[in-house]
């Protein structure tokens, strides 16, 4: 995977945070985080939608039976660190899970500005977790 997230990463810096591929036409960050039990850098190339100033990241983990590892690594961290087009911030990450309050109003944000992920909804019976990233920064500074 790091190979095929390498050229997405390279690609999303040369072009401003535009790819093409799989992500084309969809809104893309990349995150960073260290791993909980590595304590290696990672940067992962990830679609994400808006709820006002938050950017909510799914762990749909390609309808895999576990979460992917960069929610557990980000829920482990204090602040994180995004790349948003050619912006840079950092970001305040919560994980909300299925037995969370606001879990099925930002799930549903999420499901209706990336339908596609519902193909990942069958096939597994886990329920997805949603990265909450609220910004650190001003966003009248952006």
């Amino acid at each position: 995977m790091s190979t095929f997230n390498d050229g997405i990463v390279a690609e999303f810096r040369a072009n401003g945070g535009v790819v093409g591929g799989m992500f084309e036409g969809r809104n893309l960050l990349l995150l960073h985080t260290v791993g909980r039990r590595s304590g290696e850098a990672r940067v992962n190339p990830l679609a994400y939608t808006s709820d006002g100033n938050t950017f909510l990241l799914c762990g749909s983990n390609s309808g895999a039976p576990k979460d992917p590892e960069w929610v557990a690594n980000a829920d482990a961290m204090a602040e994180v660190t995004l790349e948003v087009g050619t912006r840079t911030l950092k970001a305040i990450p919560r994980v909300v899970t299925a037995a969370s309050p606001d879990w099925e109003r930002v799930y549903n944000l999420w499901m209706d500005n990336q339908p596609g992920l519902r193909e990942y909804e069958s096939k597994t019976t886990r329920k997805f977790p949603i990265l909450a990233l609220d910004p650190i920064d001003d966003p009248s500074s952006w």
